[in-house]
């Protein structure tokens, strides 16, 4: 017989089994290497002037001992061998240029050449420093300054050279430091002075007027009035050292080209010829 349907039993080919009838699951076996990580508890927003307060006590611990650290004597000792450092590193950097580009190993014009910097700067100094400034002052937005011709001339010991030899050495760009019979005794004029000092912008002739032979003059005239042309040296700097006058300076160098080439920096506001005068300063200990 089949029984009524109450509306409680189970539709026909049902999979569902009595409730006492399910089996328990099994229990799942442990994962090694698990991590069981405890609930996130966010943090709690700070309040407003939480984080001013807390750099504050930090900068009030960390502001003394930082100040104490740097004012220790330890420190300061320590400053000063690297900054001992690094002045000899400059000063040996610049001995090293210094002989590359020809300057004297005279011990007290390399004093003066390798110095920071020049407690009692001479009449030599002065005016090539004035005539530098005249030549950045006038020259033209994005063209090479005019060349610039500066002489030297004063007995010896006034410090002329000197301050050529310092100028060379400090120089950024290609320099050269010669003495005016070592140009004179170049065997060709084509490969010799065109070759070798009229391609660096900074020439010092030293000792001009002491040079021998026929033709020792009319190759530093020559010298001059290549390094004084707009075409083939521009921006070219020259400083001669001499104990010539003027008179016997002009004779000697200058012809009517050269002549030409110097009053035209005249008129433009630089003197080309600087007399000086003074003590021997070699006979000072300077």
């Amino acid at each position: 017989m089949i029984p009524p349907d109450d509306g409680h039993a189970p539709p026909p080919h049902s999979t569902h089994a009595p409730e006492e009838s399910r089996a328990a699951p099994a229990p799942s076996a442990p994962q090694p290497n698990t991590l069981r990580l405890a609930p996130y508890a966010p943090a709690p927003y700070p309040a407003p002037g939480d984080h001013a307060a807390a750099l504050g006590a930090v900068l009030d611990r960390v502001v003394p001992l930082a100040r104490h650290a740097l004012a220790a004597p330890d420190i300061e000792a320590r400053r000063g061998e690297l900054a001992a450092l690094e002045a000899a590193r400059i000063r040996r950097e610049l001995g090293l240029r210094a002989d590359d580009r020809g300057v004297p190993r005279h011990p007290e014009l390399r004093a003066v050449a390798l110095a920071e910097r020049v407690e009692r700067p001479t009449m030599a100094l002065v005016a090539i420093e004035r005539a530098l400034a005249w030549r950045a002052a006038t020259r033209q937005h994005g063209a090479l300054p005019q060349p610039l011709v500066v002489v030297l001339a004063g007995p010896p010991g006034v410090g002329k050279s000197t301050a050529a030899a310092r100028l060379v050495t400090r120089w950024s760009r290609r320099a050269r430091f010669v003495r005016a019979r070592e140009v004179a005794a170049l065997a060709s004029w084509e490969t010799g002075p065109r070759a070798l000092l009229g391609a660096v912008q900074l020439l010092a002739v030293d000792e001009a007027g002491l040079e021998e032979g026929d033709r020792a003059g009319a190759r530093i005239a020559g010298l001059l009035c290549e390094r004084t042309d707009c075409a083939t040296c521009p921006g070219a700097v020259t400083v001669v050292v001499t104990n010539l006058d003027a008179v016997a300076f002009r004779a000697r160098y200058v012809d009517d080209r050269l002549a030409s080439r110097l009053a035209a920096q005249e008129a433009r506001g630089c003197e080309w010829w600087v007399e000086l005068g003074g003590d021997d300063l070699r006979q000072e200990g300077t």
